[in-house]
């Protein structure tokens, strides 16, 4: 690996577990139900969930075509529900529309059902569903960082960091709140 992977791959780790603690964080006020805490995020949350969806996509290409990491089956099948979420997203700041929340929960719900999956083959499970055998494996890890953050687990925080924005904002949207 290159000097830059390295330096990119440490700085995605650390982002990883800030936006696991965001995550921990965000559950924890939804349930409690507070408002200051979620009323920080009002009228950011698409714009924070952009950040991320685009960090992820940059992200993803840059392990495929900078470090030369090949893209497995599951890999494929997560961005099929990431990249999408970009392009939804940034429509929705374009026209002012806060009411896509469910969509972008739609797609972060089965692409985070396939990290889960592909994230089990990594700690050593065995597959289900193999990945391509001519293709990358599914369980080779080219990127692990503290024990436990592989490219999975980065794509799975991805999917529920914006899925925490995105019931936030349903939250700061919801007629009880305002």
């Amino acid at each position: 690996m290159s000097d830059l992977v390295i330096i990119v791959t440490k700085i995605l780790a650390v982002g990883t577990v800030l936006c696991q603690v965001f995550i921990v964080l965000a559950w924890l006020a939804l349930a409690m139900k507070n408002k200051k805490f979620l009323a920080f995020f009002k009228g950011k949350e698409m714009f924070f969930s952009l950040i991320v969806v685009l960090a992820g996509m940059i992200t993803s290409l840059f392990y495929s075509l900078f470090a030369n990491f090949p893209a497995c089956d599951l890999c494929w099948y997560q961005r099929i529900f990431f990249y999408p979420i970009a392009f939804i997203l940034g429509l929705a700041i374009y026209k002012k529309d806060q009411r896509i929340a469910d969509y972008v929960l739609f797609l972060c719900l089965f692409g985070s059902l396939i990290a889960i999956y592909h994230t089990y083959i990594q700690l050593g499970g065995s597959a289900i569903i193999p990945c391509s055998a001519d293709g990358a494996s599914c369980a080779k890890r080219y990127v692990w960082e503290f024990g436990y953050i592989g490219i999975p687990v980065m794509s799975l925080t991805g999917f529920w960091t914006v899925m925490s924005l995105m019931k936030i904002q349903k939250f700061n949207n919801s007629p009880k709140v305002r």
